[in-house]
């Protein structure tokens, strides 16, 4: 009896954990929006990083496409002028925590002082506070999401994933983004991975054919602000 309920317990824990990795579930979070028009959101985890992410910015402006950029704080303490550059040009800057780490023993208060100190490193770049939050790992549960929403914090997930960080080829990532983006959706690339900010060179390969061949197919890229409707900053 008391192995069938501890088999049981772990199972639960199990499905519970598993859920809150799930993009698509709606713990206090965001995904995509419902919508007919062909618009997109193109974002990026994790930098900046000294080389893929002045890339990027570089591929953007030819292309005359935004994007957002999810940055891990202690990685945007390192490289202020890329940031800052990011956000003179354009594009909305967002919370991905400060040490890229979330679990589920933290506590709501540990995950949002977090959160605040990232916030508060690149407010010091930039002289705003986002307000988009990107968990690390996707990962939220029930409590510190609800906590975090209740800071004032947008939490975002995605629904257009390829795993680029596991090294993907670049025409294989490309065929995967495309595949997979629809209306109202949100695609998900690294320009560092994890707290590390080791980068990612195969996005920058790929990059240009997925905007090349979404613009042919009728997208429009916005940035998440536009694709949601509200404030990017507090």
């Amino acid at each position: 009896m008391i192995a069938t309920l501890v088999v049981a317990c772990i199972a639960v824990i199990g499905v519970f954990i598993w859920v809150s990795y799930i993009p698509s579930v709606k713990i206090y979070s965001h995904n995509r929006i419902a919508t007919n028009k062909k618009v997109i959101a193109l974002t990026f985890d994790d930098g900046p990083h000294p080389e893929i992410t002045p890339k990027i910015l570089d591929i953007l402006k030819k292309n005359s496409v935004k994007a957002t950029f999810f940055v891990v704080g202690q990685n945007a303490t390192k490289y202020p002028k890329i940031l800052s550059e990011a956000f003179e040009q354009g594009h909305q800057i967002a919370n991905h925590s400060n040490r890229h780490s979330y679990s589920i023993i933290k506590s709501p208060r540990s995950v949002l002082k977090d959160i605040n100190e990232a916030n508060e490193f690149i407010y010091k770049i930039i002289k705003e506070y986002p307000r988009f939050y990107r968990p690390p790992y996707g990962f939220r549960t029930l409590w510190g999401a609800r906590a975090i929403s209740k800071a004032g914090y947008k939490i975002i997930t995605w629904d257009n994933m390829t795993y680029d960080y596991w090294g993907l080829k670049a025409n294989k990532l490309t065929l995967n983004i495309l595949k997979r983006s629809k209306p109202g959706g949100v695609i998900v690339l690294h320009d560092g991975i994890e707290g590390m900010s080791s980068g990612n060179s195969s996005v920058i390969d790929a990059l240009p054919a997925i905007i090349k061949q979404l613009k042919i197919n009728g997208y429009k890229f916005v940035k998440l602000n536009e694709l949601f409707n509200t404030n990017a900053y507090k």
